[in-house]
């Protein structure tokens, strides 16, 4: 690593944050072209602009210009050039569900020991993983990067900027089912992780219901040549190289069998978690072993994770007016909303309360989907279930809670506000769309 690198300017894809002396590429999207802003970009004193379209570029403009086919494949090229020279160590996390709390965990876990910079907010895409590596400051010894992706193909190109040292996959859900027609589609997409690991990388996976997956990973293995570590919760060493119980709804033990002698059972760390929920166990497991692969240990990990800061609301416990709000509005799939109900069922209070909204990008399955996720939350035996959303009505109708479903969101919260009693707990979900924070804020206010 060079630490004496400097970073050659600032840069924007945002006319409306632009700074002065910054280097502007005109993005050209569905529905907006930022050629269209080239003006106010100029008169906010950008230095230079990467453009596909000169003729748009003001005349009066005094700085440089550069003239490319396509913008967005500069701007990635660009990405990809500073990563190289300021070569940091890169972790690159993907998956259906747990994706940005693993990547909290190992940005945690890693700046205890490493100058370490991270994927901030949802900038998981073509755009917002070169965002994230072109904020990378010099001297950075550890990138964290999170992958998300709605096509075949995303993870493939950013992974080939960001060429990973270590990647993991959190799990094959059915999110972004409205662009593939099968499971194995969306696991071979996620699996476009592992396309540049080479025999100093790995990949862990967690292969629990999965037998696809794990003959993928096992399969590049042999090919790539990269070690793959196995996580896993109960059964023995042999079928895991990392093992976690749980030990309460915060806290789990974590084992790893790498460290062990012949015939002894390995080295174990109790891990207290500031996180809580099913997939809160399997994070933490996945952050050790991906860190071990820059030589932090499990003792260092679990350390480091009681000072953990997870992205905001992301099953969030939030406490006010004398009941528990579980703020998990950041997004929504069937699989995040089933382990966040499970979560629900076990926190100790008083009424259990689930308020359920659409879920997105579900394409044809979308309606049955939804109905599964109603008749989880009437199995489990919560005490209420309210919807809100033209596709909630069918998790209404799963949960044969039909008089619990809203059309709007201010009758939903008159509703709740009503009912409201004195040690209720709250699960509030949806996808981002439907914007189920204010129903938090209106029960906490």
């Amino acid at each position: 690593m060079n630490n004496m690198t400097r970073k050659p300017a600032s840069y924007s894809t945002d006319s409306r944050t632009i700074g002065a002396g910054d280097v502007f590429f005109a993005l050209v999207g569905e529905k907006h072209d930022a050629h269209d802003h080239l003006a106010e970009v100029a008169a906010k004193g950008a230095s230079k602009m990467v453009v596909s379209d000169a003729s748009k570029v003001p005349a009066d403009f005094l700085g440089e210009v550069v003239v490319v086919e396509d913008t967005l494949r500069a701007y990635q090229e660009e990405a990809s050039a500073w990563l190289r020279k300021v070569d940091p160590f890169v972790v690159a996390v993907t998956g259906s569900v747990g994706k940005t709390t693993l990547k909290d965990m190992v940005a945690c876990i890693l700046r205890g020991a490493m100058k370490t910079h991270a994927t901030h907010g949802n900038f998981n895409n073509q755009v917002g993983v070169p965002k994230t590596i072109l904020d990378m400051p010099p001297g950075t010894e550890a990138l964290v990067l999170e992958m998300g992706m709605e096509w075949p193909g995303e993870i493939r190109r950013l992974c080939e900027i960001a060429r990973p040292d270590a990647c993991a996959i959190t799990n094959i859900g059915v999110s972004h089912r409205e662009h593939f027609d099968s499971d194995d589609g969306i696991r071979l997409a996620k699996f476009e992780i592992a396309s540049f690991l080479g025999p100093s990388g790995a990949l862990v996976i967690d292969p629990a219901n999965d037998a696809g997956l794990l003959a993928l990973a096992e399969q590049g293995a042999a090919q790539q040549g990269y070690a793959l570590l196995t996580v896993g919760g109960g059964g023995d060493y042999a079928v895991s190289d990392v093992r976690y119980s749980s030990g309460g709804l915060l806290s789990c033990e974590i084992c790893d069998k790498r460290f062990s002698e012949p015939g002894e059972g390995g080295e174990c760390e109790r891990f207290a978690l500031p996180v809580a929920g099913a997939y809160a166990a399997v994070s933490a497991a996945m952050a050790a072993a991906l860190c071990s692969r820059a030589g932090i240990s499990l003792a260092q990990a679990s350390a480091a994770l009681k000072g953990l800061e997870v992205t905001a609301h992301r099953l969030q416990p939030r406490k006010g007016s004398g009941i528990l709000v579980i703020d998990d509005t950041y997004n929504a799939s069937p699989d995040s909303m089933r382990s966040g109900l499970e979560y629900l069922r076990v926190v100790p209070g008083g009424r259990k309360i689930a308020v359920l909204a659409d879920m997105n990008e579900l394409g044809e399955n979308s309606e049955r989907l939804h109905f599964e996720s109603g008749r989880l939350a009437a199995a489990l035996g919560l005490d209420a279930v309210y919807t809100y959303g033209g596709k909630a009505a069918k998790i209404a109708e799963g949960a044969d809670a039909q008089d619990g479903w809203f059309s709007e969101k201010g009758a939903l919260v008159a509703r709740l506000l009503a009912g409201r009693e004195e040690g209720d707990v709250y699960y509030i979900k949806g996808s981002r769309s439907m914007r189920m924070e204010e129903v938090v804020e209106a029960l906490l206010a």
